[in-house]
């Protein structure tokens, strides 16, 4: 949602309005991009400075004057994104003087503006803001919806600590920070085990009654907090796009609307990827992190989180044991600390055991165990009170329950998420070890086990959804207690569970659940470093399933990770099999993250393996998978000839390994039909088409997903072929089938609507292609971004619409932004690229620079000749638009002559009845100068032009009046 600029109460009358009024003029030019896209802009140019999306936010609502190098950066993307030209020297000329005037009236804040670091000893101000003491709230259970009159959305919250104690001016601080600050994150930075987490629960707690939306991000890895972050898109109501990005710049773009209240807490951040899932405006959000860096970045807000004072460790311990004194307490924590978490995993264990304190305080005395002793030399990130209270933990739960102990064991190596309890009663058959084995796989069993690891303080037990969580610091601890021996047999146990739970290929499956459950667990229990076969393919599986939900970014990672581990020489190798296929996955991953050359060069690479190894060659399945997507590289990199070749070559070994109708087999042939579409062969697309419509209408009726696709890419056929009427009525039935059947923002929705809107605009319902076009533009940006494929191709057709609707002007803005997109992504002399800057020229010469199109349309013609040649739609319309400019030019007779040609073309490529062909015969009629005489007589070309277009299209009544015919390309997708 767009910023408006502050009103005068905010923000009066002066140099700072001044200042930032002119930022807000340049930012209407812009179309009031997000802030987001803004600073994703500057980053890409070579700027003065980069700017945070938090800090452009700021500037447009008069928050800040940051500093000029970053004030230039903003202004010169703005000027750049503008549609209006402007000389960016003398802008940035008058927007100097203004900053500097601002900045002088800018008083320099004094330093008790900033918040205290954890309690402070004295006062920072002899006026400190007063606590505020909390009102009654509605309690929020975790899992279940708080009583509030607005019906708030609150996720599945962590279980708040009982035993919750002091903190008091922390909290006080947080409130105080939220009510000065609204719009800067919270960061509480501290130790591991400082209670960071409580005190962010505790919050919540305290004041879930000011907001509408509450939910908590698990934030130590980047996967967990897209998925979290996706189902809040969810329970808002909001579309779920293919790409996890995209749902979750949908979400951010809701909360940053300022239409709901929101406390979002991240919790345990590490690295910078969570800096981008961080909303700017709208509510308050909480950040903890072990990171200092963190804390102390640019527009955060920082607060230290120490250990417990001394009185708030001795009011901890008494409330956990109301038999201890106080002198007892005074004296544990004397020897063990302050840390909140040694403290409560201490008192866990004198409270399970009944041992008295004076026992448990002589054990820590002892020497360490033999376990910790052998821990080698791995590096303890934790304190030594932990280590020692953990030791004892694990003697006094060996002595109870020795299974619990095994069970234990495995969150070594799980990951930090917690551990659905399901998955480790699925994973039993995985065991080696019997007694673990006949515990994970007895309900009973199991659920005393886990009440014990819970009972003794090594792990909280999530009720509502059957998980169970063991904190990072107590994993850390664990893996450096066990002994060389014991740590083999976990990670053994865990690579046995996570294999055993895996559902297999997720291309088949209906439902996901399992890949959900086990999918943060993979990377750290280290799956990619086994010698076992069924656990690679484990790892094969779960990118797959990454890349399915449309997580491009972690499927990416774990492919990468796996490939480069597997090809050296004393794993796997770089020629083994399952490495290749595993390798078409990761570049799958790049491909969709737009990472064309290095997509193309890893299958090209696995393709050549693959052919020189006697094991697979050229009829393997591995061969055959690899030659798919090797043929999408070509494609997107225009050489459509090459990719067919291919294709043809894929179809036949399909056929003849795994049948017509193999699934393989059928995306094979699909595969075929988009490369002939792109080299413009529609007619032989329709026949490869309409046998697979007819073949999914058969096996798997008009509601399957697949069907759906392919009577999209038969559309487009028919588009192809000037069959407009026939496009409008195929796709308005399926695009309500597909409604009914897909979910909000799918691919194969928006193809439809696009299809649809642009047979529209040919058949002369501009208005309404217009409007439909735009929705499905902002759908796809939504779902796919700005840069993908499928919306530059919709940008474009809108482009076009927007010029029959005499809005050059916009049209221009659109054009432009799309070609330059097209060069990024595909490059100058890819055939979408020179079709895009065709129609550019179009757009042009309706306004008026006909100069500027003319170099256009003669670089478009040059390329796409040398590129996909003369025959190719693309080059003849790009003939046909040039003769126009040699028109305008009064180059008469090279016109005529251009003119001839494009007719001569079009009738062989197009056929004499479609739109192209008759438009290049309307201009020659012009060219020759006749109202009648010769081929094309004007009366046949307007009797068929009715016939085709309708005998109240605008077209017809422009060919009447001897106006010449512009045309345009409308590209079929990749």
């Amino acid at each position: 949602m767009a910023i408006a600029l502050p009103g005068r109460d905010r923000l009066p009358p002066g140099p700072k309005r001044d200042f930032v009024t002119a930022i807000h003029a340049l930012y209407d030019l812009a179309g009031q991009p997000a802030a987001r896209q803004i600073s994703r802009a500057i980053f890409k140019t070579s700027a003065a400075e980069t700017v945070s999306h938090e800090t452009v936010s700021a500037v447009l609502r008069g928050d800040v004057i940051p500093t000029w190098g970053k004030v230039q950066s903003i202004v010169t993307v703005l000027v750049r994104m503008s549609i209006r030209r402007q000389d960016l020297d003398v802008v940035l000329d008058d927007i100097q003087g203004l900053w500097i005037r601002a900045k002088q009236a800018v008083p320099r804040e004094p330093a008790v503006q900033q918040a205290p670091v954890g309690p402070p000893s004295h006062p920072p101000s002899p006026h400190p803001p007063p606590p505020v003491p909390p009102s009654p709230q509605p309690e929020v259970v975790a899992g279940e919806p708080a009583v509030a009159a607005e019906d708030p959305v609150i996720g599945s919250l962590p279980e708040r600590n009982p035993h919750f104690t002091g903190r008091e001016l922390l909290l006080d601080s947080m409130h105080h920070h939220h009510l000065s600050n609204p719009h800067a994150p919270l960061v509480l930075y501290g130790l591991g085990g400082v209670g960071k987490t409580q005190l962010a629960r505790e919050y919540v707690h305290r004041f879930a009654g000011q907001y509408s939306v509450l939910w908590w991000v698990p934030s130590d890895r980047p996967e967990q907090a897209r998925a979290s972050l996706v189902s809040l898109a969810e329970r808002l109501g909001l579309p779920l796009r293919d790409n996890a990005e995209q749902t979750i710049t949908g979400l951010l773009s809701r909360l940053e609307s300022q239409q709901v209240s929101y406390l979002i807490v991240f919790d345990g951040a590490e690295g910078d990827d969570i800096r981008d899932f961080l909303p700017s405006v709208g509510g308050n959000v909480i950040v903890t992190t072990r990171d200092p860096a963190w804390a102390h970045g640019s527009g955060n807000l920082d607060l230290e989180v120490p250990d417990f004072d001394r009185a708030e460790a001795i009011q901890f311990l008494r409330k956990r044991d109301r038999q201890m004194t106080g002198q007892q307490a005074d004296e544990v924590t004397q020897r063990l600390g302050r840390l909140p978490l040694a403290l409560e995993g201490f008192a866990a264990l004198r409270l399970a055991t009944e041992q008295s304190w004076e026992e448990l305080l002589a054990r820590l005395d002892d020497p360490a165990p033999p376990s910790v002793a052998t821990a080698e030399a791995e590096p303890a990130h934790y304190p030594h009170t932990v280590a020692a209270a953990l030791q004892l933990a694990l003697d006094r739960l060996g002595v109870a329950n020795p299974v619990a102990v095994l069970v234990f064991e495995l969150f070594a190596w799980f990951g930090s998420e917690p551990v659905s309890i399901p998955l480790l009663r699925s994973g039993s058959r995985g065991i080696e070890d019997p007694r673990l084995r006949r515990a994970l796989g007895n309900p009973i069993a199991l659920r005393r086990a886990v009440q014990d690891i819970n009972k003794f303080g090594l792990g909280r037990l999530h009720t509502e959804d059957q998980r169970i969580e063991v904190q990072p610091l107590m994993r850390l601890a664990l893996r450096d207690a066990l002994s060389r021996t014991d740590r083999e047999r976990a990670r053994r146990n865990v690579h046995g569970i996570l294999t055993t739970v895996d559902p297999g290929w997720p291309d088949k499956l209906v439902l996901w659940d399992m890949h959900r459950a086990m999918a943060p667990h993979v990377l750290p229990a280290g799956l990619i470093h086994s010698r076992n076969v069924a656990t690679l393919q484990t790892v094969h599986h779960q990118i797959r399933y990454r890349y399915l939900i449309g997580d491009y970014e972690d499927a990416r990672r774990l492919g990468e990770a796996a490939v480069r581990t597997w090809r050296a020489p004393d794993f796997l190798g770089p020629d083994h099999g399952f490495v290749l296929m595993v390798t078409r996955e990761w570049a799958n991953a790049l491909r969709a993250l737009g990472q064309y050359p290095r997509a193309r060069e890893l299958t090209a690479d696995a393709m050549e393996r693959l052919r020189a190894n006697p094991r697979y060659g050229e009829n393997h399945q591995y061969f055959l998978d690899m030659a798919r997507s090797h043929a999408a590289d070509l494609r997107i990199a225009g050489e459509f000839q090459a990719a067919l070749t291919l294709d043809q070559t894929s179809c036949a070994g399909h056929e003849r390994q795994f049948g017509r109708d193999d699934d393989r087999t059928i995306a094979s042939r699909h595969n075929l039909a988009v490369t002939l579409r792109l080299l413009g062969d529609f007619a032989a697309a329709e026949g490869v088409d309409r046998q697979e419509v007819a073949h999914h209408l058969a096996s798997r009726g008009e509601a399957d997903r697949l069907t759906l696709l392919a009577v999209n890419a038969l559309a487009e056929d028919l588009y192809g072929l000037g069959r407009y009427r026939e496009v409008i009525e195929l796709q308005a039935q399926a695009l309500e089938t597909a409604q009914g059947v897909l979910r909000p923002g799918d691919h194969g929705i928006l193809h439809a609507r696009r299809t649809i809107a642009i047979a529209h605009r040919r058949l002369g319902a501009v208005d309404a292609a217009v409007e439909l076009l735009r929705e499905t533009y902002d759908e796809l940006v939504a779902s796919f971004g700005a840069d993908h494929e499928y919306t530059l191709a919709t940008v474009m057709s809108y482009a076009n619409a927007l010029r029959d609707r005499r809005r050059p002007g916009e049209a221009y803005a659109y054009a432009m932004d799309a070609v330059n997109a097209y060069e990024q992504a595909f490059g100058q002399s890819n055939p979408l690229t020179l079709a895009a800057q065709v129609n550019l020229a179009v757009i042009l010469r309706s306004r008026g620079d006909r100069f500027q199109a003319r170099r256009a349309d003669e670089a478009a013609y040059r390329g796409l000749a040398a590129g996909v040649g003369e025959r190719h739609p693309f080059t003849v319309v790009a003939m046909i638009n040039l003769a126009t400019d040699m028109a305008l030019a009064e180059e008469w007779e090279a016109a005529r002559s251009l003119s001839e040609k494009a007719w001569s073309l079009s009738k062989d490529v197009r056929g004499p009845f479609h739109s192209d062909t008759l438009a290049a015969a309307a201009n020659l009629t012009i060219d020759r100068g006749d109202r009648g005489n010769g081929e094309p007589s004007l009366d046949h070309i307007l009797a068929e032009m009715r016939r085709t277009l309708g005998r109240e299209h605008s077209t017809v009544a422009d060919v009447a009046a001897g106006i010449r015919v512009e045309c345009d390309i409308e590209p079929p997708s990749t």
